[in-house]
């Protein structure tokens, strides 16, 4: 994995050169690894670019999906699903690992990345209604056979009812959820308020928004087409706080 450091521009540039420029560049070989449970037991008996398999007590690290900056110099990155299919990634453990990179600048740098700690996904309370590769052990831990975590919609729904439940948890007693994403009312109207703070935005800029689409709507007759952009937009809102929060 290659993570590089870039600098924009908010000036004007001649068109030749590119308003994001590379300043600095860190490398993690691919043959990074972390502790862990035997994986690969499903790839084979032959080496993979001269790496033997199964990888035993270790779990490799790569690759990513997706990357967070701390601000303090370190990343949380969330790895991918596994190996590439169900079927052979049973014992990769999903995780989300903190990484720091030393950028090789021209002032100077390592380019290397250390991996410093990490979180493993488990299911230790059985929320997950249907059957795990880990189903029947104490920790759960969740594997690539498991879930696809490059869909992020349920974990952004799961990271807003945390949120809510930090400081409002008796409004979510009797809170039915909605089908969209998961998120009850109580939860919604929550997080919405969060991000309208967190933006410098008034109720007034909502009700803005809520009388354009409505607008919208009326035009196409069909409150369908509102819905669905309210919809739209609440999701990328949600998953930008929730990349930020990461």
């Amino acid at each position: 994995m290659v993570i590089a450091a870039l600098l924009s521009f908010d000036v004007a540039v001649p068109p030749a050169i590119a308003s994001d420029i590379l300043i600095g560049r860190a490398v993690l070989p691919a043959t990074t690894f972390a502790p862990g449970s035997t994986s690969g037991q499903q790839l084979g008996s032959a080496p993979i670019n001269g790496q033997a398999v199964p990888f035993v007590d270790k779990q490799p690290v790569q690759g990513f999906s997706a990357v967070a900056d701390n601000g303090d110099g370190s990343f949380m990155v969330m790895v991918d699903n596994g190996y590439g299919a169900m079927e052979n990634s049973s014992d990769f453990n999903l995780r989300v690992y903190k990484i720091r990179p030393d950028f090789k600048t021209v002032q100077g740098g390592s380019g290397t990345i250390q991996v410093e700690t990490f979180i493993e996904l488990r299911d230790p309370d059985k929320k997950i209604p249907f059957a795990i590769a880990n189903h029947f052990s104490a920790e759960r831990v969740l594997t690539g056979a498991d879930l696809d975590i490059e869909s992020c919609a349920g974990l952004l729904g799961a990271a807003a009812r945390l949120f809510v439940a930090a400081g409002n948890a008796d409004a979510l007693a009797n809170d039915a959820p909605l089908p969209s994403l998961g998120l009850t009312p109580t939860v919604a109207v929550v997080v919405a308020a969060a991000l309208l703070r967190d933006q410098n935005l008034t109720p007034f800029d909502l009700t803005v928004w809520f009388q354009r689409v409505a607008s919208e709507a009326k035009k196409s007759n069909s409150f369908n087409v509102a819905a669905a952009r309210m919809q739209e937009i609440f999701a990328k809102r949600l998953a930008e706080a929730g990349s930020a929060v990461a």
